[in-house]
């Protein structure tokens, strides 16, 4: 064999040897390459349960839970946090409570943009509504949320308190004889709810009893020309008008003062203040002082009286409504007194608006029909006294 020979013998192996050990390397580089894939992506796969995208509903925490307790995606995490710093829902409970309803707007805000399908953050929302809004406004709002996804227990909620706030205001309207205020409450619902028999049929006789009898029609045509309760109201609209167009024919300028026999009367005391007469009352256990007002269709208080007797810890809230007083309109709310006494008498849930301290100067609040219309009653001047008799 030549010397040429061995080279080229030589060479070959030299190659082949060179292939063989960058095959093993290569080989052995793949293996640890996946081995540290493997470890590396286990944290990934773990997280990627809800998607990339997915935001985690948050969840109310027991105080007595451990670490491990299981988490329920219907409520809110008792300290969901947003980018301020955490909060709980006893949090916005009391802020609700206390009255701190800018602070408790805020943080809503922020948190329903994080979790703006948190049924607990939307029952708060609703309540916050109920606390700040006219209730007619509050009450669409909420039957707005009844048309999303949600549980039983929160649908029937909201179902429960649209119908006991109507129905609050609906029947001390009523009462009271305030038909302005109940037309107020039930155009929007109407609106929002065009077939609703009660909203309809409260709406017009709210019409009927200002005598706004094309308004009234207008109403009442969401209704078969037959049904019963619609007749009604309309038969006594007509028959209210022509009797009083009859009286006007009728009237004789003359005035007339109830007389009423002493013995079957209760008197009570006034103050005259120029051109008021001022009336002292109690609620609950406060002594108040109140400016007796036959033209208002409703009792009211003042903000400080409000506070005396213990804001809303100790009186029923009915809604805020548009009122009008000497300054103009403003939104007041209105809320029931558990007890209201008047000389010997007491009444219980009696209905108020809460007014601005300079919408009542120097008094507690005012007396309205809602009171005094439950008598038969007359002032005399002359001794300044107020004349009740029991109807």
């Amino acid at each position: 064999m030549n010397t040429r020979s061995v080279l080229v013998i030589a060479l070959v192996i030299s190659v082949s040897l060179n292939v063989y050990f960058w095959l093993v390397l290569r080989d052995a580089n793949i293996s640890s390459a996946m081995s540290e894939s493997t470890t590396s992506s286990l944290p990934t796969e773990v997280m990627s349960e809800h998607g990339p995208n997915d935001v985690a509903t948050p969840t109310v925490q027991n105080n007595t839970a451990t670490e491990n307790s299981p988490r329920t995606n219907d409520t809110l995490a008792n300290n969901a946090s947003d980018s301020e710093g955490q909060y709980s829902l006893d949090e916005l409970d009391n802020l609700l409570n206390e009255g701190s309803y800018g602070e408790l707007t805020e943080r809503l805000s922020v948190l329903l943009k994080q979790y703006p399908n948190d049924e607990n953050l939307l029952l708060i929302e609703a309540k916050l509504q109920l606390r700040t809004r006219p209730l007619p406004d509050a009450l669409v709002h909420l039957y707005d949320l009844l048309e999303l996804s949600l549980s039983y227990d929160v649908h029937q909620s909201l179902v429960t308190q649209i119908n006991t706030r109507y129905e609050q205001a609906e029947r001390e309207f009523i009462r009271s004889g305030n038909w302005d205020l109940l037309a107020q409450l039930c155009e929007p619902l109407f609106q929002r709810l065009p077939t609703h028999r009660s909203y309809i049929l409260s709406l017009a006789r709210a019409y009927a009893m200002q005598e706004k009898l094309i308004l009234m029609e207008d109403v009442l045509a969401a209704l078969p020309l037959d049904d019963y309760e619609a007749m009604r109201i309309r038969n006594k609209a007509y028959a209210d008008n022509s009797e009083e167009v009859a009286a006007n024919d009728n009237y004789q300028s003359t005035e007339t003062t109830p007389f009423f026999d002493d013995s079957e009367a209760t008197i009570i005391d006034l103050e005259r203040r120029g051109n008021q007469y001022r009336i002292d009352v109690k609620m609950l256990n406060n002594r108040a002082q109140m400016i007796l007002d036959t033209g208002a269709s409703t009792t009211a208080i003042t903000q400080d009286m409000f506070a005396r007797l213990g804001r809303f810890r100790r009186l029923t809230f009915i809604g805020n409504f548009d009122v009008q007083t000497a300054s103009g309109s403003i939104n007041a709310p209105m809320v029931q007194i558990p007890a209201f006494y008047l000389g010997p008498y007491q009444f219980e849930g009696v209905s108020a608006l809460v007014l601005p301290k300079e919408a009542l100067p120097n008094a507690d609040g005012l007396l309205g029909m809602n009171i005094l219309g439950q008598f038969d009653f007359s002032i005399r001047p002359e001794e300044s006294t107020l004349v009740l008799r029991e109807r």
